[in-house]
């Protein structure tokens, strides 16, 4: 009888990698825009989401003179209740640089709107910036590309027109494959391990109880 099944190796064959699946229909992705200070209102997006998604990544503008200023980062449902909140520091944040935001799943059943808010946790009387797409000069648009299709920015509680924060939402998930060749090879390693232990039970157990 072997000694060993498909469900010591399993865990061995499978061969594993991060994927991330972009979940909102964002066009393009430029940082040819504006900044927008974090008024002490905040500044809220809009979006459509047609699918699961766990992460946001975002671009901040953090001046060097600024720093232990707490915020909070909010996805709201439709109805603008808050789903997620994480808080986060000024002092995490690199100037210009993605910043990812790990938020348990949000399910998606069919196309969503979303906001994703910011906001400071005290008033500052200078805050972190957010980049917004204004206008693109590299492919010339005379107004503002809609990033988020039916999405809308707010800035200070009024609503900036032909504008939209640059961001992410992202479903990050893990993609299992088959790898068979490491399945063969430790499959191959167990076979002669097993033919090894046999060679040594017929030697040693049943050659004694022969020499009885």
């Amino acid at each position: 009888m072997s000694y060993f099944t498909l469900q010591h190796v399993k865990k061995y064959m499978i061969k594993q990698s991060p994927q991330e699946d972009l979940r909102v229909n964002q066009t393009s992705f430029s940082w040819e825009g504006r900044i927008n200070e974090i008024s002490n209102q905040g500044v809220t997006q809009s979006f459509m989401s047609d699918g699961d998604f766990n992460r946001i990544k975002i671009s901040f503008l953090n001046p060097k003179q600024i720093s232990d200023q707490n915020y909070i980062l909010e996805i709201q449902d439709k109805n603008k209740n808050a789903l997620r909140r994480i808080e986060f520091s000024s002092n995490n944040i690199t100037s210009s640089k993605m910043h990812t935001f790990k938020i348990k799943k949000i399910n998606v059943e069919c196309k969503q709107r979303y906001y994703l808010k910011i906001y400071p946790k005290q008033e500052y009387t200078q805050n972190i910036g957010v980049n917004s797409a204004l206008y693109s000069l590299y492919n010339q648009y005379k107004e503002a590309p809609d990033y988020y299709p039916e999405g809308q920015l707010y800035h200070k509680e009024n609503m900036l027109k032909n504008n939209d924060l640059t961001f992410l939402v992202l479903n990050e998930c893990t993609d299992s494959t088959f790898s068979p060749y490491v399945f063969f090879s430790i499959w191959g390693a167990l076979i002669i391990i097993e033919i090894k232990i046999s060679i040594y039970f017929s030697k040693n157990i049943i050659g004694d109880r022969r020499k009885k």
